[in-house]
């Protein structure tokens, strides 16, 4: 059989783009749908990574082209039909509360804000030969690292309270890497993007003085959106 991945949804008079290729912009009333075949259907039950990465690297590709210039309400990449009926019955079911939330992402534009280790700062120990004059500096080497850590993740701190203070949603990644003291996605208004360039501009050397390097990087699709639509409402408060 036949199957479509349902890969998001955006405004009904949106024009199909060219690129990338393989993908349908299908009218689902008031809505466009964008789909597009999917050649191995037993690839959802039996994944093999190579190929799962591949269709996944594709499903962000058609997003990411279409945010560019639009609202895109991404959907997941579980979100297979059996054919086109199918999709437009499932769309036009929640019609309302898809176009509520493609009114919100309107003036939304998503970024990932990231910190990551790029060195140890701290000085080797210096070589000694009396025991105690060697536990002393180890001592030392161990309360700089310490102190580095507490700067590194205070650092952390301070960027998600500007964040804060001008986004509409901070989403933290549940098991960030071990390299990486802050991995958030922010939604904003495009009329914050101002600060978020400065907050950039602002904390790059600071980050860089405590061996961090401060990635700012977007705008995505708004995978963090959560799609209900009460945030039509939420996403007002105070910005």
């Amino acid at each position: 059989m036949s199957l479509l991945q349902l890969h998001g949804l955006v405004p009904g008079e949106t024009t199909q783009l060219t690129l990338p290729v393989g993908h349908r912009l299908l009218p689902c009333g008031p809505i466009g749908a964008l789909v597009s075949p999917i050649a191995n259907a037993a690839m959802f039950e039996n994944p093999v990574p190579e190929e799962l990465a591949r269709w996944v690297a594709h499903h962000n590709s058609i997003l990411l082209a279409y945010c560019a210039s639009r609202p895109v309400l991404p959907m997941a990449i579980g979100s297979v039909f059996s054919s086109t009926e199918a999709v437009k019955e499932r769309v036009q079911e929640d019609c309302t509360a898809h176009l509520q939330n493609l009114a919100v992402l309107k003036d939304m534009l998503e970024f990932t804000v990231q910190l990551h280790v790029t060195a140890d700062q701290t000085s080797p120990a210096p070589k000694v030969h009396d025991g105690r004059a060697f536990l002393k500096a180890r001592k030392v080497q161990r309360d700089r690292r310490q102190n580095l850590a507490s700067d590194q993740l205070q650092m952390a701190r301070n960027v998600l309270q500007e964040l804060d203070s001008f986004s509409v949603q901070v989403t933290q990644a549940k098991t960030p890497k071990p390299s990486r003291v802050l991995d958030c996605a922010v939604l904003i208004r495009k009329t914050y993007l101002p600060q978020l360039r400065q907050l950039a501009r602002t904390l790059h050397l600071p980050s860089t003085n405590l061996g961090l390097d401060l990635e700012v990087s977007g705008p995505w699709p708004p995978y963090s959106y959560d799609p209900k639509p009460a945030r039509a409402g939420e996403a007002v408060h105070g910005h």
